[in-house]
C-alpha cells in the first residue's frame, strides 16, 4: 500500500510535534543510573509506571502532564 504525500507529511508533523523529553519536565525526580560517559539514564515520574513505582528513561517522550522546568529549577 503506497502512502500519499499528505499521509507522509502528517507522520513527519506528528514526529516533530512533541520535541520534549522526560528530562525537560518539572515532575520527574530521582535521577540515577549513570552511563559509562557519566550522564544519567533513569528517573521516576508520578504520572507513569504505577505512580513512580518503576523507573523510566530520561530520554522518553514527554506525556500529557508535561510541565517545563522554569529557569533550570524544579518546583
Amino acid at each position: 500500500m503506497a502512502r500519499t504525500k499528505t499521509a507522509v507529511r502528517g507522520l513527519k508533523q506528528a514526529e516533530t510535534e512533541n520535541t520534549y523529553h522526560c528530562r525537560d519536565c518539572a515532575h520527574h525526580y530521582d535521577e540515577h543510573s549513570k552511563a559509562l560517559d557519566g550522564h544519567l539514564l533513569l528517573c521516576r515520574c508520578p504520572f507513569k509506571k504505577e505512580g513512580g513505582k518503576f523507573c523510566i528513561l530520561l530520554s522518553d517522550r514527554a506525556c500529557e502532564q508535561f510541565k517545563p522546568i522554569e529557569n533550570g529549577k524544579v518546583e
